[in-house]
């Protein structure tokens, strides 16, 4: 019974998160143009409102969805993308997967505009479903997982690869404090 709560709020969670992260690249609309979804994953892209996005994942198969244009490329590894080429990069459920997340971020640093915004989201180290035990405190390294971050800690690794962060937010099923919401997404400034 646990386990099937677990998958259910898990779900919720995460349908949370991608209507957070469209609502606040669709905030935008107009002022940036060319998007990357880094990361994209099975789901494919995100529904930016017609806004021109690339997606980008390291299998070939998860390039789906909504994107124009469709690349394979590995976030662990040098990007396939000239400099300074994106307004906004959508990081979305991948660091915890990293090897070198400090490098992907730098990385992204790279591909991105003078002022360009990144959109990171990932599972919260400190969430309050994870206190109580109702999801993992661990990372599921049978799936992947390498690392669970806390909200300063994604703060400092930003920092220390030239992000100001803008804000931090929760996603979950409930209203909750970001601080202890299941999924972070914060958003962050080049320079």
């Amino acid at each position: 019974m646990k386990r099937k709560l677990a998958i259910a709020l898990e779900e919720r969670i995460t349908a949370d998160t991608r209507r957070k992260i469209e609502s606040i690249v669709g905030l935008m609309n107009g002022k940036k143009k060319n998007v990357l979804d880094l990361g994209c994953g099975e789901r494919g892209s995100f529904d930016y409102g017609g806004l021109k996005v690339t997606g980008a994942d390291r299998i070939k198969e998860r390039v789906t969805g909504k994107a124009f244009r469709k690349i394979v490329a590995d976030v662990d590894k040098k990007l396939p993308f000239k400099s300074k080429e994106f307004d906004i990069v959508v990081f979305s459920g991948v660091i915890q997967y990293l090897n070198y997340p400090a490098r992907a971020i730098k990385e992204i640093n790279r591909v991105l505009k003078p002022r360009g915004i990144l959109v990171l989201t990932t599972v919260n180290r400190n969430s309050f479903l994870r206190i109580l035990g109702f999801i993992g405190r661990e990372p599921k390294t049978f799936a992947g997982e390498k690392r669970i971050y806390p909200p300063q800690e994604l703060k400092r690794l930003l920092h220390t690869c030239n992000f100001r962060v803008l804000n931090i937010l929760g996603a979950d099923f409930i209203f909750m404090p970001a601080s202890l919401s299941s999924n972070l997404v914060l958003v962050a400034v080049k320079g």
